[in-house]
């Protein structure tokens, strides 16, 4: 019983993360186009431009996972797999 007590604070935890992963990706992207190097933007790159790409598909999931988790918890359905997945 303990532990399933912990599964909102993990879904809250999960929520902040995405949150303040989406505001870094923001400012990550605009860093790297605005940070120059030899002429051009750092963004150019491949060794910066896929990770940056790539990271919303990542978010997407993340959200996807947190939605599951939340949504079971609203129905008062077992949760803790989902809610550490989210987390």
């Amino acid at each position: 019983h303990l532990l399933d007590g912990l599964n909102p604070e993990r879904i809250l935890i999960a929520a902040e993360a995405v949150g303040v992963a989406q505001r870094a990706l923001e400012r990550a992207v605009a860093y790297a186009n605005e940070r120059a190097v030899f002429g051009r933007p750092i963004g150019q790159n491949q060794g910066i431009a896929f990770p940056l790409a790539q990271a919303p598909a990542q978010f997407r999931a993340a959200e996807l996972m947190l939605a599951d988790a939340s949504r079971r918890s609203d129905d008062g359905r077992q949760c803790a797999e989902q809610a550490q997945q989210a987390k």
